[in-house]
């Protein structure tokens, strides 16, 4: 009964919103009421969701939503909550779902006291190493947050004086031990990392060299793919951000195989890594763009130097630009063979509507590749059709650089 309730209330707040604004206390009590009673009743939580999304965007709701509902959550993410209810063991890890939902959904400016309550409710769960659920979700929790109210979290201070967005560098490192890569997901940890530097660069810029030691030492602790995908889309948005600079780096310091980190980096990031969602495609495609360009532009041969192991189905040696270039080449045919439709994710991804919605998600990975090519069709890139692309491939291409136009970068 609970579940239909909710689903019609949802419906109401949708079709009526005027109407059902006028009985949100009403509502709102009935949603805590089935929390309360049904915190552990996955489809209670998903209609709670589906309710909240409609209630957050109506402006009439706001002072209900800050009032009521957000005090509710942060008591369930510090089992502050009375019992029963405290002492069911997912308790936290409802309450960082449901402020997700919120924060996700929220169409203005943040309150600055749902802000700083849920942002250091979930950098306490990180640091102070929860269980593994919890864990994960305040990540998520922190990636909602930074990509939506990253203005905030550079103001906002605690009541010790620190600001906020002192707090992400060492939520960063505390992700990369060891013990905590076995707790949170590898792609939440890679998104939450990318979005922490691409929202607060300031605040990343003076750890970036100990964050990229940090990720060389977790690429070598580990030989299971997704964790070591996740490290890989890390540098290569390193690299679109400061292509000069972690070339350097990276070529300064020498990797546990005997040749430098850049080389250990671009042997482990593989082609069959390379099959991921929007956000992280966008993302990589512009590195590999960037770090090509800037190997022609400025003439610098670290890359190309790398000597790279390809692995099945190429099995075969090719220099580091060859190696850039069958990464692109790889993205282009997945996109025009629709290859990549099979990655058409779960609804957390689907419903993931910061993501969705940043920019560079609007990329036309297919045009812009082409572009790229275009303008930089150079030996290296024939020496890799040549090499390791199929026939029926290669004729794909050909019929693409008939229409293709210089990049412009």
């Amino acid at each position: 009964m609970s579940i239909l309730c909710l689903e019609a209330m949802a419906y109401f707040f949708e079709f009526s919103p005027e109407s059902a604004a006028r009985n949100s206390q009403r509502i709102m009590q009935v949603i805590l009421d089935s929390l309360y009673s049904h915190i552990s009743n996955a489809s209670v939580i998903r209609e709670v969701k589906f309710l909240l999304s409609k209630i957050v965007v109506n402006s009439s709701c706001k002072d209900i939503v800050q009032d009521s509902f957000i005090p509710f959550t942060i008591k369930l993410i510090y089992k502050s909550c009375p019992s029963p209810l405290s002492l069911k063991v997912d308790v936290p890890e409802r309450g960082f779902d449901l402020l997700n939902t919120v924060v996700k959904f929220y169409p203005e400016t943040i309150d600055n006291n749902v802000v700083l309550q849920g942002f250091l409710a979930a950098c306490n769960c990180i640091l102070d190493f929860n269980e593994s659920s919890i864990m994960e979700v305040a990540t998520i929790f922190i990636s909602n947050i930074l990509m939506k109210a990253s203005f905030q979290i550079k103001t906002l201070r605690d009541i010790k004086g620190k600001i906020l967005a002192e707090y992400v560098p060492d939520v960063l490192f505390k992700l990369l031990e060891p013990y905590p890569q076995e707790a949170v997901c590898p792609s939440k940890f890679g998104r939450l990392c990318v979005i922490s530097i691409m929202t607060l660069p300031e605040q990343i810029q003076p750890c970036i060299e100990s964050i990229l030691k940090a990720l060389l030492s977790a690429l070598q602790r580990t030989n299971c793919r997704d964790p070591i995908k996740s490290y890989c889309f890390i540098f290569a948005y390193m690299f679109m951000w400061q292509t000069e600079s972690i070339v350097n780096f990276l070529s300064g310091i020498p990797g546990p195989d005997g040749c430098s980190a850049l080389s250990y980096f671009l042997n482990k990031w593989q082609i069959n890594m390379l099959h991921c969602e929007k956000f992280e495609k966008s993302i990589i495609t512009l590195a590999l763009c960037k770090m090509i360009e800037y190997s022609f532009t400025q003439k610098d041969d670290r890359i190309n130097e790398c000597r790279i192991h390809l692995e099945a189905p190429f099995n075969d040696d090719c220099s580091g630009l060859e190696k850039l270039y069958l990464c692109l080449i790889k993205i282009l045919l997945s996109e025009v063979d629709g290859d990549c439709k099979y990655y058409r994710e779960t609804d957390e991804v689907i419903n993931d509507v910061l993501v969705k919605n940043h920019p560079v998600c609007d990329l036309d990975l297919v045009e812009h590749i082409k572009s790229f090519i275009g303008s930089y069709n150079t030996h290296h890139y024939y020496n890799v059709v040549k090499k390791f692309i199929q026939k029926s491939e290669e004729n794909v291409l050909r019929e693409l650089e008939k229409n293709s136009k210089p990049a412009t970068l």
